[in-house]
């Protein structure tokens, strides 16, 4: 495990609200934890919008509801995966919650690019085999055992990291969306 930049604000705020675990889970993963290791290599010329709270459990992402649905101006649910994510706004940031029911190593083996396969428990991290060589080298590379995520956003989600930056070496992820989902 390796230690988290803990001089985020979000990251203290939530931290300091919910008890992660990245064994048990909840545990805190996606962009913002893409943006954090990035700025260890060079400065992001992007900020995140929101923070992404991954739940093992019906009942854990219960608890996360109860915790921050009193604290937030806006609430926004969505449909994901079948199942209801939620965002919180708080201090104009969001802090989303969602359940996807696999152990942590297992989701970051599964998540769709090596970049946004990482895991936080406000303190330590874990990441997949090729995430942090990626976002050192700003390079977008779908996940080995890629999950069949819903197409628009997998291709959403492809777009924004090359605006950010990102670089489709030889268009080889490219390719292989359009392979996968046949687009």
């Amino acid at each position: 495990m390796l230690e988290l930049d803990q001089s985020s604000n979000h990251i203290k705020f939530i931290s300091n609200l919910i008890k992660f675990n990245l064994n048990s889970g909840p545990f805190m993963t996606g962009s913002y934890m893409t943006w954090l290791l990035e700025k260890r290599f060079n400065i992001p010329n992007w900020v995140p919008n929101d923070l992404d709270i991954c739940c093992i459990s019906k009942k854990q992402f219960e608890n996360i509801q109860q915790i921050l649905e009193p604290l937030a101006t806006d609430i926004n649910e969505t449909n994901w995966l079948a199942g209801k994510s939620v965002y919180w706004t708080i201090d104009e940031f969001k802090y989303q919650a969602f359940v996807h029911t696999l152990p942590v190593q297992k989701r970051l083996d599964i998540v769709d690019y090596t970049i946004t396969s990482i895991a936080s428990d406000g303190k330590n991290y874990i990441t997949g085999k090729k995430t942090i060589e990626d976002i050192a080298n700003k390079v977008i590379r779908l996940n080995d055992n890629i999950f069949n995520w819903p197409v628009d956003s997998i291709m959403y989600r492809y777009t924004k990291y090359i605006d950010r930056g990102y670089k489709d070496i030889n268009n080889d992820t490219l390719t292989k969306l359009k392979q996968l989902y046949k687009v």
